[in-house]
């Protein structure tokens, strides 16, 4: 495969990791909030089965809002290492890749934000925004630190 065809074709997976980004905030709370719960019913089942004996509605309710936030977290932590690739076969410069990566994710967090006040039951919000970039944010202080390190 060509250097060219390379640069370009890396792009497929930070432009695929938004799209799944889009589809999940497209679906209308009930659907994104049965999603979630399926997932904790699941781990919790099987804490049940090792005869823990949990009561699952409490945890269920319990674990729901942290649960949906670290979903968010790690799609915008996987969009970001995705973009940092991108950045990297495209030999952007090192002190860069972080900081452009981090602000395509801040700014696709925004517009996901906005995206979200048209779906039913969803809202924006730049509480939102924050922690979603939380996990992309601690990577960009990480990637500082260390090409900082490196001089």
């Amino acid at each position: 495969m060509t250097q060219n065809r390379k640069k370009i074709l890396v792009w497929l997976l930070p432009i695929s990791v938004a799209i799944a980004i889009f589809y999940f905030s497209s679906q209308p709370s009930d659907e994104s909030s049965q999603l979630s719960n399926s997932v904790i019913k699941i781990i919790l089942d099987f804490i049940n089965r090792l005869n823990l004996q949990i009561d699952i509605e409490h945890w269920m309710e319990i674990l729901s809002l942290p649960i949906r936030k670290l979903a968010h977290m790690t799609e915008y932590a996987v969009f970001f290492i995705a973009l940092l690739i991108a950045f990297s076969v495209n030999e952007i410069k090192n002190r860069l890749r972080p900081i452009l990566s981090m602000m395509i994710v801040f700014l696709y967090a925004c517009t996901d934000e906005f995206h979200q006040t048209f779906v039913p039951g969803r809202y924006g919000c730049f509480t939102d925004v924050l922690i979603d970039c939380t996990i992309a944010g601690i990577f960009t202080i990480l990637f500082m630190i260390n090409s900082t390190s490196k001089k």
